[in-house]
This record gives C-alpha cells, sequence and structure tokens, in this order.
C-alpha cells in the first residue's frame, strides 16, 4: 500500500505507485485482505484531517465575517449611559473649560479689553503650566503645587482652596459645570470638587491601569473626557466618577477632545485623529495627521482642524467613516507612491484642504469669524479662511510666541516666551497692545467678565484689566 495516497499496488516488484509515482522501495508488502482493510483506514484519516481543516477554515470565516459586521454596523454590547447630562457652563462671560467650549473653539463672543493694569495676582509654589477656567465672576486654577483654588475674578481674593494629598499636582485647566469642578490630577486622579465649598464629590483612581493624566477633563452631556498617557482616552460619569467606556490609541492622549453631534475627536501623539461615538466609544473614523498633533482638534460646522508638526493645518469632513481594511490600502498606496510606482501622492479619505504655515506651530488653532487662527514660534500669528485654507492676513508679534492662541471677541490673544501678552485685531492682524508680565506666559490667555487672565512660568496667575 502507498503511505501517500493509500493505493494498493499489485505485484511485490514495483518501485513506485502507479497512481501518484510515491517511491515504494522501503514499504514493506502485505496481503491482498490486510492491503484493503489499510487503504480503508488511510482513507479514513485522511477524510477525517480534511474535515478538520474545513471545519477550522469555516470557522474562521464565521469569525471573522462576524468581526466585520460588528466593527462595520458598531454592533455588540453598548455601555451603559451617563446618569445625568451635566455640562460645562456654559453662562454669560464664561470660559469653563481648556478651549472655552465642547468644540474647542477658543473663542468666545465677548470682547476682551485692553489692558492697562494688573488688577491682582495670585501667587503659587510652583510654575504654572495650565490656563485657568472662569465662570460667574469666579476663577478656577489648578496648580502645580498640588493647589485647586477658587478665586473671586475681580479682587483675587480666595473663595476657597482644596489641597490635595497626591504626590503630584494638576498642571491644566479645570473644567468648570454648574454644580462640579473637575481637575485631572498628574499621578492618574479625576477629582470633582463641589463649586460653591470646594469640598471634594467624588473622585476615581486611575493609577491601577498606569494612566498618568497631562491633559485637561472634558465634560459633555454627562460625561467627563480625560486622556492619559498610557495612550488611552476614558469616559467616565460625570455624575460619580465611574468608568462608562475607554479608547486605546497608539500614542499619549494629552489633548482635549472636541465635541459635535455625538462624537468626540480625540487627537493621540502617534499623530493621528480618531473620531468615536460617544454612546458605544466604538471608532467611526481615524484620520493620519503625519507624526504629531498639537492640541487636538477644532470644530466648527462640518470641518475639523488640525495642527500637526511641524507646520500643517488640516481640515478634515468629520463626518467621513473608515471601512474595514480601508486605512490598509491606503498605506499601502503610500508605499508605492514612496517607491515611485504610482504618481502623486494618494489622497486621504476626510481631506478638505492642508495649508503649510512655515514655523513651529505653538498649538491647537482657533476657529472664529470665518477663519483659523494660528500661531508659530518664530513670532507670527495668521489667519486662514476656513472653507478654503487661504490666508487671510499674517500678524508679526516681533519676538517668540510661547502658547497657543485664543479669540475673545475682535481680538486675538497670545503669550510670549519674554513675558508679555499681546492683543491682535482678528480681522487684519494688526496688533492692537502689547502688556508685560516679566515672567514666560506658559499657556494660552483667557478673557472673563472684562478681565485677561494668564499664567506664567513664575508661579503666578495675573489679571488684567484697563482699570476703569
Amino acid at each position: 500500500m502507498c503511505p501517500v495516497c493509500g493505493h494498493i499496488n499489485a505485484g511485490a516488484e514495483v518501485q513506485s505507485c502507479t497512481h501518484c509515482w510515491a517511491r515504494l522501495g522501503e514499504v514493506a508488502p502485505v496481503g491482498s485482505e490486510e492491503g484493503a482493510v489499510l487503504s480503508r483506514l488511510f482513507h479514513r484519516r485522511i477524510f477525517r484531517q480534511r474535515m478538520v481543516r474545513w471545519a477550522f477554515l469555516l470557522a474562521a470565516a464565521t469569525g471573522f465575517t462576524v468581526w466585520g459586521v460588528l466593527v462595520f454596523f458598531e454592533l455588540g454590547p453598548i455601555p451603559p449611559p451617563p446618569v445625568s447630562n451635566i455640562n460645562t457652563d456654559t453662562g454669560l462671560n464664561a470660559w469653563a473649560e481648556v478651549r472655552h467650549d465642547p468644540q474647542n473653539t477658543a473663542f468666545s463672543p465677548e470682547q476682551a479689553p485692553t489692558p492697562n493694569t494688573i488688577l491682582w495676582t495670585y501667587q503659587t509654589s510652583a510654575a504654572l503650566s495650565g490656563a485657568p477656567a472662569a465662570a460667574g465672576g469666579i476663577v478656577y486654577l489648578a496648580a502645580n503645587d498640588g493647589t485647586i483654588a477658587a478665586l473671586d475674578g475681580r479682587t483675587g481674593e480666595a473663595v476657597w482652596e482644596h489641597r490635595s494629598e497626591l504626590p503630584a499636582g494638576s498642571g491644566s485647566t479645570p473644567a468648570v459645570t454648574n454644580d462640579l469642578v473637575i481637575v485631572t490630577m498628574r499621578v492618574g486622579v479625576v477629582i470633582a470638587l463641589d463649586r460653591a465649598t470646594g469640598e471634594p464629590v467624588w473622585e476615581t483612581d486611575l493609577r491601577p491601569y498606569r494612566a498618568p493624566l497631562r491633559g485637561p477633563p472634558s465634560v459633555v452631556n454627562g460625561t467627563v473626557y480625560v486622556g492619559a498617557a498610557n495612550h488611552t482616552l476614558y469616559a467616565l460619569d460625570a455624575s460619580n466618577g465611574s468608568l462608562r467606556w475607554s479608547f486605546e490609541t497608539r500614542g499619549w492622549v494629552i489633548d482635549p477632545v472636541a465635541y459635535a453631534d455625538d462624537t468626540v475627536l480625540v487627537a493621540s501623539r502617534d499623530g493621528l485623529l480618531h473620531v468615536l461615538d460617544t454612546n458605544t466609544g466604538r471608532k467611526r473614523f481615524v484620520y493620519d495627521g503625519g507624526f504629531s498633533v498639537y492640541g487636538g482638534a477644532a470644530v466648527e460646522g462640518d470641518l475639523a482642524y488640525l495642527a500637526a508638526f511641524p507646520s500643517a493645518i488640516y481640515a478634515i469632513d468629520r463626518h467621513a467613516i473608515t471601512y474595514p481594511f480601508e486605512r490598509a490600502f491606503w498605506a499601502w498606496q503610500v508605499q508605492f507612491w514612496h517607491w515611485g510606482f504610482i504618481n502623486g501622492y494618494p489622497d486621504q479619505k476626510g481631506s478638505v484642504w492642508i495649508t503649510d504655515v512655515r514655523g513651529d506651530l505653538t498649538g491647537a488653532p482657533a476657529v472664529a469669524h470665518g477663519n483659523v487662527y494660528f500661531a508659530v514660534e518664530q513670532g507670527r500669528a495668521a489667519a486662514l479662511n476656513a472653507a478654503t485654507g487661504e490666508t487671510v492676513w499674517i500678524g508679526n508679534a516681533e519676538r517668540e510666541i510661547s502658547t497657543s492662541l485664543t479669540v475673545a471677541g475682535d481680538t486675538v490673544l497670545l503669550g510670549t516666551d519674554d513675558g508679555a501678552v499681546i492683543g491682535m485685531d482678528a480681522h487684519s492682524g494688526e496688533t492692537l497692545w502689547d502688556f508685560t508680565l516679566g515672567s514666560p506666559v506658559t499657556d494660552n490667555p483667557i478673557a472673563a467678565s472684562g478681565v485677561i487672565y494668564a499664567v506664567a512660568e513664575n508661579g503666578v496667575l495675573y489679571a488684567l484689566a484697563d482699570g476703569n
């Protein structure tokens, strides 16, 4: 009997199988009856092996199909909805989170004053790295030394102070809701304090996940979004701090998310922008911004705007959807372009326009008045048309810029490395005023209730006003 195909070959002198031509030199001869039995057993074994292989392939194909359907149609278990509908304070003259609003526009319709005096200062024991928030005439600051303070916006007197016992402070902008002040602590703890008293309401410890928190929180529709250096975005219930869902990226998540139409746009430091469903935490769209992104996305209408390393501003269709295998196909197209097999860089899905601004961007763009505003370290601020990406104006600060910019009414606000806050006309780029603090400004200035607030490297929060 042939050991390869099981064929019975008549004659003891046969050297090769007459069916498959396999060599039979070392095969012992058997009788006809025994050979028939062995042949049947051989074919049964081969049949079983084939059935096992086919069953494995069928199970793999079925599993792959089920996975594709779950991903494509966003099926599967749905995380519990938030208990409440808590949002950041949207009252008049409020700047209640890091970039003013859930869309991260960094724009307030309130007109900024022309400062000519330091109204008051608040001293901390370490350099300040995060801008304050302001709402209802109160300024809220989370300092690097562990102090969380609520200060009277006109006098600087402390309404309350909370001293954290954690080994590291915050250094990021708080998020202020109607009843809570929510702060991320660098060691990986999220704290919610009573807005009126500063007393703790809830605390969520993410240290078991090895999740250092380097960025500010965002609060939208009952959910607190916090990004961590373990490459993960966490969605917490704003009423009690419980974990709703999490989403893992391939890079640090240290910038605030932007919210629009039941989606959050989260940028990771691997250069990707992810658009996630807020109800499920599942991915709808991914856009590749290159090596790294700055400050997260800003949303206006159907477009999202992104500042990417070292000098590109992107306008992206936030409604685009990434289908299975689509990004892998695009990545191969890029490789073929690099190797010279195709002409022209392949278009990336979702791209509306890309503008090279020729400078080292200082942070996220701001969106207002139909323009996208940005600053570069080399001393230039500029405005691009939000629809086309064409340059509207370029303004020269004549010194190194150290912060991203914000827009208050018709004034663009920015900070410099030599310790000044500068105001530019949002429509022309003309420098309107220049106020010196004396210490490098470390985060973007904000404006609320007729006062400009700026943080500095010397650990001082400055309140600037027009003196009237």
